[in-house]
């Protein structure tokens, strides 16, 4: 592999490019900055990340199809089975299924610990098992995390019946306010 003078890395003469279909319409958190950033450090290890801006009509048959180098999706819920959507063989998209295995990773192993933390109400061996997946994924470096979004949530000790919702998304239904 050469290092033109541009900077990037190259193979018989072609650049070494990895393409990012970005939802710009849907950027939150500052991800277009984020994005940017992860793009200026990819160059100075020789990789050429380029973003091509989708919409969300767009996005969907691109990550059934696999067509992407590098996708950027975030889940969060309040539970560790959200490793399940995001590791499970049954999660790879295919077909017209937008699976959230957007990574195809595809490994018996953790298959089977993701199934067994189903079959186990300890949640101690939950716990463990969830770990497991973690170690692994993070091993065979499936995904590289970049940030834990966090909500900041203020209220008084008058409000009263916040409640969050299975993906932590805080929800008002039932919440009030009291006088004293």
């Amino acid at each position: 592999m050469g290092c033109p003078a541009e900077g990037y890395r190259t193979k018989d003469g072609a650049r070494l490019t990895v393409r990012w279909p970005f939802l710009k319409s849907f950027a939150r958190e500052q991800r277009g900055t984020l994005a940017e950033q992860i793009q200026a450090e990819a160059k100075k290890i020789g990789f050429e990340v380029v973003f091509t801006d989708v919409t969300a009509t767009d996005f969907a048959p691109k990550a059934i199809a696999g067509d992407y180098d590098l996708v950027d999706f975030s889940w969060q819920r309040a539970d560790g089975d959200t490793l399940r959507n995001l590791f499970a063989i049954s999660n790879i998209p295919s077909g017209t299924f937008f699976g959230q295995n957007l990574a195809r990773y595809d490994d018996a192993e953790v298959d089977g610990w993701l199934s067994d933390s189903l079959a186990t109400t300890d949640l101690a061996e939950r716990a463990a098992l969830y770990a497991k997946v973690q170690q692994k994924v993070n091993t065979d470096a499936v995904v590289f995390p970049v940030y834990v979004f966090n909500y900041l949530l203020g209220v008084s000790k008058n409000v009263r019946d916040i409640a969050w919702e299975p993906q932590a998304y805080p929800t008002f239904y039932d919440a009030w306010v009291s006088k004293a």
